[in-house]
């Protein structure tokens, strides 16, 4: 089973590739990019534009950024 299949019970959502890349180095992403896929302050994964998996998020204190959990 690989790591989407494990995590397919939480909210996914794909994203682009500068928001991938923005992800990887640490950066600050604003929720607002995945609100739609990812609504309330639930635990949710980020998808690469290949369906591979980015990330395991949630919002962040504030509710103005992703906070990002795991990346991979």
């Amino acid at each position: 089973m690989d790591t989407v299949d494990a995590l397919g019970h939480l909210p996914q959502v794909k994203v682009d590739a500068d928001t991938a890349q923005s992800i990887v180095w640490g950066q600050k992403v604003p929720w607002h990019q995945v609100a739609g896929a990812l609504d309330g302050d639930g635990v949710g994964a980020l998808l690469r534009e290949d369906g591979s998996l980015l990330a395991v998020v949630t919002r962040s204190a504030d509710g103005a950024f992703i906070k990002s959990l795991r990346v991979f």
